[in-house]
Order: structure tokens, then sequence, then C-alpha cells
């Protein structure tokens, strides 16, 4: 039972997709988010997002990937896509 509860909750954390051109809202807990270079948290800094801010999604990286890349003004870069939603508030 337990089980079936976790498969059934993990499956629901990743039914949101995105699509491509799709404009996100960026949630966090801070005041900015670091937009990466590359999809890892040690990579160079390219710009910060304010919490709240719009960014347009490009792809995910797949299936497993918890990075999302995205465009935010004339930057392409890298955010964790568990940041990312469509609802205004999360």
């Amino acid at each position: 039972m337990l089980g079936t509860m976790l498969v059934l909750l993990f499956a629901t954390m990743l039914a949101e997709k995105f699509s491509e051109g799709q404009v996100l809202r960026v949630h966090c807990g801070k005041y900015y988010v670091r937009l990466f270079a590359e999809p890892h948290s040690g990579a160079t800094t390219i710009d910060t997002v304010k919490c709240g801010a719009d960014v347009t999604f490009i792809r995910d990286l797949g299936k497993w990937d918890e990075w999302a890349e995205v465009r935010y003004g004339k930057k392409t870069g890298y955010l964790p896509i568990s940041l990312l939603s469509t609802d205004e508030k999360k």
C-alpha cells in the first residue's frame, strides 16, 4: 500500500510537463536564484532571476533530469526544473 502511494506521488510530481516556448513562473524561497551556464550547480552563474519572475521554457534535459533550459531576457541558461511552474503561487 505504501509503495503504491509513493509511486502515485512520484508520478504526480512528474506529471507537469512543459512545452517549448511556454512562459513559466520561478518559485523560490529566496530573493533570487542563479541562472547557470550549464546544468549543474557548480557551473558559472550567467545571471540572477528574481523569485516570481517569468522565464521561457526551451527544453528539459531528459526524463530523469532535474534541470531545464530556459530563456530569461536575452540570456539562455539552466534552472532546476523543480523551481518552475505554470501556477501563480506554489
